[in-house]
């Protein structure tokens, strides 16, 4: 893989998510840039309680954070997302059974 920046100075970011969780169960969501540096970002994924759309969780890169899938979520695919002014924007999908 080839990954290309341009002048703007954003760097590439990683979010480690796992492909697959169970509804009530917790995993770790870890996230980092390609770099060395530390970045604001924030973190989403509305429909299994990260935030909203409008209002998503401020993190730091690297971190970490703890997701529990919601007792009443429903079965599905969802999006997380991790945005940053710094680091180009990753978009994550986890299935929940």
């Amino acid at each position: 893989m080839t990954i290309l920046t341009y002048d703007g100075g954003q760097v590439p970011a990683i979010l480690d998510i796992p492909a697959v969780l169970q509804i009530g169960r917790t995993a770790d969501l870890s996230f980092r840039a390609l770099d060395s540096r530390c970045y604001d970002g924030t973190l989403s994924g509305p429909g299994l309680g990260i935030g909203t759309a409008g209002r998503p969780v401020p993190v730091r890169l690297p971190g970490t954070y703890r997701l529990t899938a919601p007792a009443d979520t429903l079965p599905g695919i969802y999006q997380i997302r991790l945005q940053g002014e710094d680091f180009f924007e990753v978009k994550r999908y986890v299935e929940v059974i």
